[in-house]
């Protein structure tokens, strides 16, 4: 009698090595290996094929640089309000605001103003940087801007309605595209534990990404101190006309620190220092270029091709149904089977006849 278990048996191997159906339809790893094995040298076509794409990607890419402004809040900018009853008093004379803390966000009115429209518009102004930015889109011969005309840029325009994306107009360079310009190019990186904040430019032309960060950071800090100043005479104007009618001591002490205070910031706005944003250092930029980075590129690209091949190889076997019939399982099958009967082909042959008597 035979010690093979039916669910052992080459045959119940080979039966679900063959089924489709068979084991729940499970995939075998070690069928799945073979196939892989079996197809290497299709698979390491791929990989060299994406290793290629990614060295001839890094001969036409454009290098980028990366320009960097670090700065810090100006030093003794930060004011806060009196407290105690000075601060009560200020706030019943209809000055509390004027006290002091209308600069404490300087700062961050500076972060956050980088790449708006406002910033954007005062950039726009200065039409020979403009022309340098968008390059492509000025005309020397007409001196005008003009619409980008390419073989590429026709075809993208004619698939775009069959996805279902609207064409939009051309329309020239001004502060809008400006600020779209800026906002996908320049980034801020900020460290809780660091006071300094990095504010980087990334653009194909070294000078070009440095004078853009030098021009951004000067716009900006130009248009919070006017902003300031403007705010600042403001409130001393209102402060001198309330002192003017009030007659309570108490009243009228409040209203002169409060306008102090503005004096004071007034002064600091009218300076030459910098007001909003003091710049750490010059603005520098990379000796290399960041982008494109050729290790990770032909990394990913090697790593790639080898995925990509897989699973072409994995694809092409579950369409054609071979994954569960690849040559070495029936080799396997072949090889259990043989060995299996071997033993029955030396019995006895008396006990054949014995057998056959019975």
């Amino acid at each position: 009698m035979s010690n093979i278990s039916p669910d052992s048996s080459p045959a119940a191997k080979h039966s679900a090595y063959n089924d489709p159906y068979a084991a729940d339809d499970e995939i075998d790893l070690r069928v799945l290996a073979a196939l892989l094995w079996g197809h290497k040298f299709l698979i390491g076509f791929f990989a060299v094929l994406c290793f290629l794409i990614g060295v001839l990607y890094l001969h036409f890419a454009e290098p980028v640089y990366r320009a960097t402004l670090q700065v810090t809040p100006p030093q003794g900018q930060e004011s806060q309000t009196p407290g105690g009853g000075l601060g009560a008093l200020a706030e019943l004379a209809g000055a509390g605001s004027l006290l002091g803390g209308a600069d404490a966000t300087s700062f961050e009115l500076y972060l956050a103003g980088l790449t708006s429209l406002e910033a954007a518009n005062r950039l726009a102004a200065n039409e020979p940087l403009m022309r340098r930015i968008f390059a492509s889109e000025w005309s020397e011969s007409t001196q005008s801007w003009k619409e980008p005309d390419s073989a590429l840029r026709a075809i993208v325009r004619t698939i775009k309605p069959w996805l279902g994306v609207e064409n939009y107009p051309w329309s020239p360079p001004d502060g809008q595209r400006l600020q779209e310009f800026l906002e996908k190019y320049a980034a801020i990186s900020r460290d809780k534990k660091n006071p300094i904040v990095k504010i980087t430019f990334e653009d194909p032309d070294p000078k070009l990404a440095q004078e853009i960060l030098t021009l951004l950071h000067r716009e900006m800090d130009k248009l919070l101190r006017v902003r300031n100043i403007r705010r600042s005479t403001d409130h001393i104007d209102y402060l001198t006309g309330k002192l003017a009618t009030v007659t309570v001591i108490d009243y009228r002490q409040a209203l002169i620190q409060a306008l102090a205070k503005q004096e004071q910031n007034l002064m600091a706005s009218s300076s030459d220092q910098p007001f909003a944003a003091e710049p750490f250092g010059d603005v520098f930029v990379s000796r290399r270029p960041v982008k494109p980075q050729a290790p990770l590129v032909l990394a990913l690209g090697l790593i790639g091709g080898l995925f990509a091949g897989m699973l072409f190889v994995f694809a092409r076997a579950t369409i054609r149904g071979e994954l569960t019939t690849y040559p070495l399982a029936d080799a396997e099958y072949e090889a259990a089977t043989s060995k299996t009967l071997q033993p029955q082909s030396r019995q006895n042959p008396r006990s054949i006849d014995n057998d056959a008597a019975d």
